[in-house]
């Protein structure tokens, strides 16, 4: 992992509610970094806010998930390492018999072609 920064705000989700904002607590708590950046992050509401406040520079760095750096534009300068997180996952559920062939198609080569070209991975 490349250096993080030592000067600067940190954009990230809420730390102990938005599910970004705890894989990115638990990450820096993981690598020891948390007591050293924890008074450096800007919490916010959503991880799509946390990405906006880096794409319009109101924070120079973010803590965020890649697919949304990827859907900003953004460059990714270092990833936090799968062992520090975990696996992040979207669980998919039908809750309704309607709802079954949406999860079916999601499921298919072709749903899941415009997830992985969003950058998430099949895993």
């Amino acid at each position: 992992m490349a250096a993080l920064p030592e000067e600067g705000r940190i954009a990230t989700a809420t730390t102990s509610a938005v599910p970004l904002g705890l894989y990115a607590r638990s990450a820096l708590e993981s690598l020891g970094l948390w007591p050293a950046l924890q008074s450096a992050l800007i919490e916010v509401d959503s991880a799509a806010a946390a990405a906006r406040l880096v794409a319009l520079s109101e924070a120079p760095f973010g803590l965020l998930y890649a697919t949304d750096a990827q859907a900003l534009g953004l460059p990714v300068r270092s990833e936090i390492p799968l062992e520090a997180t975990g696996p992040i996952s979207y669980p998919l559920a039908a809750v309704t018999r309607q709802g079954a062939p949406f999860v079916e198609w999601v499921l298919s080569p072709a749903g899941r072609a415009p997830f992985l070209e969003a950058g998430f991975t099949d895993g």
